[in-house]
């Protein structure tokens, strides 16, 4: 192999290693948004049932926080 062809292929191996630490930060960056919305719309639910008092929106509310991991034993998750 040439001196060209290593030159190329080096460039090739660094730039491979910049796009894979760009997709594991672009990765993260996904996960944190996910997880943001996630609990935007817990407390959304959370005070709809809470505001509206009304027995189906709590039962949502608390499967949606069992099913994204929110469960806490509060006192609305009690009663």
């Amino acid at each position: 192999m040439g001196r060209m062809e290593e030159i190329i292929m080096e460039r090739a191996r660094r730039n491979n290693r910049r796009m894979k630490a760009l997709q594991n930060v672009i990765d993260n960056q996904k996960k944190e948004l996910d997880a943001a919305i996630a609990e935007k719309e817990k407390e959304s639910l959370k005070h709809a049932a809470i505001d509206t008092g009304n027995l189906e929106v709590l039962t949502f509310h608390h499967w949606f926080c069992e099913t994204v991991g929110f469960v806490r034993k509060t006192k609305e998750h009690r009663d």
